[in-house]
């Protein structure tokens, strides 16, 4: 399992790299895949429980909150989250006794779960400002976005070693019983060292990126968490196999859907 893992991250991250240095239409392409691949695990699973969910109008969903974001931008993002809303609410009225209202509910909740999730790192691709004195050459939207990939990743390696290896209270065992306190400290710890060792070298203020590091510690774990709920709720082990030794891509993702947002979110309020 452990090998599989390492196959996929050697042969996955390089093709993330790559995508997020050439950025552009490229870029919004790939995560737009991301979107709706992860979104159709979402429906798969949620279909276990709510036969009625519709796969095709909630790809149509995210694939308008993405491309909002990417043709016209992040700050009237909530004109695409309005109507989606609106049109969930009628969909009942539309479809009778066909579709519940915990139908709607369950759809609804995906599609911004998932599609404002991945939103943010189109917005964040989009940032043009760095802090501190980052080279010219190197685009902002770049080095946050490395910021929050060097973390995450950091963050699930140094849980996921120092779990296995002196894991002994369990955080929320009733949701994931894998999950450790020790690892949990193990992650966090390791997500500052990182993000503050990527940041010193893109020339970053200290005193942000270790605030960054903070909020990825925090973010990554709960976003795994999150999704761990809802294959709980479903049924499932992984919400898809289409990864080798990771499960599926809502199982790879689920730390960075919480983390971008967040990130996002705050260099917006600081730049």
């Amino acid at each position: 399992m452990l090998k599989t893992r390492i196959l996929t991250a050697a042969v996955g991250i390089p093709v993330i790299l790559f995508v997020v240095i050439t950025g552009n239409l490229i870029f919004a392409a790939f995560v737009t895949a991301l979107a709706v691949a992860s979104w159709i695990e979402f429906a798969n699973m949620m279909r276990r429980k709510h036969p009625d969910i519709s796969v095709w109008i909630g790809i149509g969903g995210i694939c308008l909150l993405l491309g909002w974001s990417f043709f016209v931008g992040p700050k009237s993002i909530d004109v695409p989250i309005t109507a989606i809303i609106l049109v969930y609410l009628a969909r009942p009225v539309v479809g009778g006794n066909i579709f519940s209202l915990a139908d709607v509910g369950i759809e609804l909740l995906g599609i911004l779960y998932i599609g404002v999730s991945f939103s943010a790192f189109i917005s964040l691709r989009s940032l043009q400002e760095p802090f501190g004195g980052a080279p010219s050459s190197v685009p902002a939207g770049v080095i946050f976005l490395g910021l929050i990939l060097a973390g995450t990743w950091a963050n699930d390696t140094a849980a996921y070693f120092a779990g296995r290896a002196l894991g002994r209270h369990k955080m929320v065992p009733q949701i994931s019983p894998a999950k450790t306190w020790e690892g949990f400290g193990a992650g966090f710890v390791g997500t500052i060292v990182i993000v503050a060792l990527a940041g010193l070298a893109f020339g970053q203020p200290m005193r942000i990126t270790l605030l960054i590091g903070v909020l990825i510690g925090l973010a990554a774990p709960l976003g795994d968490l999150a999704e761990s709920v809802f294959k709980r709720y479903a049924g499932v082990k992984d919400s898809g196999h289409i990864l080798p030794g990771h499960g599926g891509i809502l199982d790879r993702f689920d730390s960075l859907m919480f983390v971008a947002p967040i990130i996002y979110h705050f260099l917006f309020a600081s730049l």
